[in-house]
């Protein structure tokens, strides 16, 4: 029964981290003007896949019953990721609004 546990947690891990790296791709694709990003491609919104990664994240730490430096390492990207998410759709929403030319112009 624990080695199960074990498989399954490094399964879930395994997910979260092809998750964080499909964000990866998707921030290539909002600063590339030859690629668009993942998400938008396959037709996924962003938030659901953040939520099956943090899901998935959290399930691998409760089913490992500790802490281990590659489920920290992945909810610190992961973390730090979708916080980029926000903070570049932020700028670019100030940007588009006009406060930054009113600001600076």
């Amino acid at each position: 029964m624990e080695q199960t546990r074990q498989i399954l947690s490094k399964i879930l891990l395994s997910i979260g981290y092809l998750i964080v790296l499909l964000f990866i791709f998707e921030f290539y694709g909002e600063f590339s003007a030859h690629a668009e990003g993942i998400f938008y491609t396959l037709g996924i919104p962003w938030r659901y896949a953040a939520l099956t990664a943090f899901i998935s994240f959290i399930l691998s730490y409760k089913l490992a019953d500790k802490m281990t430096k590659p489920m920290k390492y992945g909810l610190i990207a992961f973390f730090g990721g979708i916080g980029l998410f926000i903070a570049f759709y932020i700028v670019v929403l100030i940007g588009m609004s006009g406060v930054l030319s009113n600001l600076f112009g």
